[in-house]
């Protein structure tokens, strides 16, 4: 093991699986971070990065799509591609569509 250090320019998303929080850059590199999600959204500029869900934090940058999802969510299609799906909680779908036009 490693640590490397990252800018948080170089970061698409933000995401936790089977309990360990990672991130994606823009150049596809997956990293884990030592943070919780939460921990994560308290340090990191709200006008950067948005919590769309309990599992994942993304960038303006690394949204390409959004469409319609069943539920009154919105399903995203992130760049670099994540491996499943990015899905806004109904929750906080009026809030991110505000953010995006930022």
């Amino acid at each position: 093991q490693r640590y490397l250090s990252v800018l948080t320019e170089e970061i698409a998303y933000f995401f936790t699986e089977d309990r360990y929080s990672f991130f994606v850059t823009y150049t596809n590199q997956r990293l884990l971070v030592d943070y919780t999600l939460d921990e994560l959204e308290d340090m990191l500029p709200p006008s950067r990065f948005f919590r769309i869900n309990r599992s994942m934090l993304v960038t303006h940058r690394a949204v390409r799509n959004m469409d319609l999802y069943f539920g009154n969510r919105l399903s995203l299609t992130l760049e670099p591609a994540f491996t499943k799906e990015a899905v806004v909680s109904r929750e906080k779908v009026t809030d991110f569509k505000i953010w995006m036009g930022k």
